[in-house]
């Protein structure tokens, strides 16, 4: 049975217009209607904005020259000015990533600064950024954070970039006697480019090379190394 209430025929398509705006409108992305929408709320999101900022700190990299000049400078200056009061931790990590493509004494300031951060991901990245670009007075810094940062991921990070920064044989000590081999092997990797000398694996004669102390055992050879290798002997 058909109900007898329905509203004449030239108001009912003006009407159902009226009812589907009404309902988008109750989103709180919906139109604002004039003012009329109570539920209307502006978005707001820093997902799309950080992006964006992301991808235009990224863009200033084409600028790099490679050289040293007040052009340059400037171009880091304004770079890193807003990294004391950035609160993304993924915009500062852009911000040094981006200043490691400067070569300017800012550049590696900022790096260092880096090291600070109160992101452990913002300070890994400044570890690997120096380990890419050793800068004079970054070994100290480095050893500081292989040895007491919180992050087991920034000590390692740290710790691999102390050899490029021609850390000494006492700064890598510490390396090899920490009680976590991932370190250990850090530090093995690390004194076998800062003396050039290989003894393997072997930990205690890398710590006593590193002591000044005469290893218990002579360098492996390069045919040590390369029968070492062979799945028969």
């Amino acid at each position: 049975m058909r109900s007898r209430y329905r509203l004449p025929l030239p108001l009912a398509g003006p009407a159902l217009l009226a009812c589907l705006v009404a309902l988008s409108g109750c989103m709180s992305n919906g139109p604002r209607m004039l003012g009329l929408n109570p539920f209307y709320q502006v978005e707001r999101t820093t997902f799309v904005t950080a992006e964006k900022r992301i991808e235009a700190i990224r863009a200033v990299a084409k600028k790099s020259t490679g050289a040293d000049s007040p052009e340059q400078a400037a171009l880091v200056k304004d770079l890193v000015a807003p990294l004391a009061k950035e609160p993304d931790p993924l915009v500062r990590q852009t911000i040094l990533e981006t200043a490691a493509e400067f070569k300017t004494p800012l550049s590696s300031r900022a790096m260092l600064a880096g090291l600070s951060d109160e992101n452990p991901h913002v300070r890994e990245a400044a570890c690997r950024l120096l380990g890419k670009n050793p800068t004079p007075g970054a070994a100290e810094a480095l050893a500081a954070k292989a040895h007491g940062d919180e992050s087991f991921d920034v000590r390692v990070a740290a710790a691999q970039a102390l050899a490029p920064n021609g850390a000494t044989p006492q700064q890598l000590l510490m390396l090899l006697e920490d009680p976590n081999p991932a370190m250990q092997l850090v530090g093995v990797e690390a004194m076998k480019k800062a003396t050039g000398k290989d003894y393997g694996g072997d930990v205690a004669a890398y710590v006593a090379l590193a002591r000044n102390e005469a290893p218990v055992r002579e360098p492996v050879s390069v045919a040590e190394r390369a029968t070492s290798w062979l799945p028969f002997r």
